[in-house]
Parts: C-alpha cells; structure tokens; sequence
C-alpha cells in the first residue's frame, strides 16, 4: 500500500495527503468490505477443503 502507484492504497494514501476525509473514509470502507469478502471466501474454501477438521 505504501509503494503504490495505482490501486485503492494509493487512493488512501492520496486522499490523506490531500486532507479529504471524505474520500479516505470510503477507501478505508471498501478496503475493509474487500478484507471481509476475502476473510468470507477462505472461510467457504477451509470447509470446502478441510471437512475432514470440522
């Protein structure tokens, strides 16, 4: 995220340089909504794959 050109770390860290809240909140938004989709689809593949630990 610190490094980036492009992508929506690059857009929070513009958006902080840049003082828009407004536009830093909905970054951190949709940064965490992908984290939880993300979390959610390893969670369905870990029982998908894993049965035999359930």
């Amino acid at each position: 995220m610190i490094g980036a050109e492009y992508g929506v770390g690059a857009y929070i860290l513009l958006a902080g340089n840049l003082m828009a809240m407004d536009q830093l909140v909905a970054g951190v938004a949709i940064l965490s909504i992908m984290g939880l989709i993300v979390s959610w689809l390893i969670g369905r593949a870990e029982k998908l794959f894993l049965r035999w630990r359930i």
